[in-house]
């Protein structure tokens, strides 16, 4: 998984995994963990047949749906966290590989762009 901070945008590098949904929620750093802020999130999730392996947070698309708080709010705060669930079509859902969660934290001092990998060892 690989997010640019400067364009705002999140592309998975494994080969035929696509984005299935994100997660993006404000939290707040404690001593040694971050509390999620529950009211300032947004939720993008695919709804049409095309798959993406890339998605430009500033201009989603009609493919997937958004709920929550605008957008470019939720990325203008200081600490944000990820939760994008990836998912390979060509498997099925019962298949191990199937899917994979990759979760990750951001803040305002972050490099340009991060590559980060899934629990399911997806990139």
């Amino acid at each position: 998984m690989e997010f640019d901070n400067i364009n705002k945008t999140i592309k998975v590098v494994s080969e035929d995994y696509y984005i299935d949904n994100i997660k993006i929620v404000e939290y707040i750093q404690k001593e040694n963990y971050i509390e999620l802020i529950d009211s300032n999130y947004i939720e993008i999730n695919k709804r049409g047949t095309i798959i993406n392996n890339k998605i430009d947070l500033l201009a989603i698309n009609k493919n997937y749906k958004t709920t929550g708080k605008p957008i470019k709010d939720v990325l203008k705060k200081k600490n944000i966290a990820f939760y994008i669930w990836i998912v390979n079509p060509k498997l099925k859902k019962k298949d191990t590989n199937y899917g994979a969660l990759a979760e990750f934290v951001i803040d305002s001092i972050s490099k340009k762009r991060i590559v980060f990998e899934s629990n399911g060892g997806c990139k």
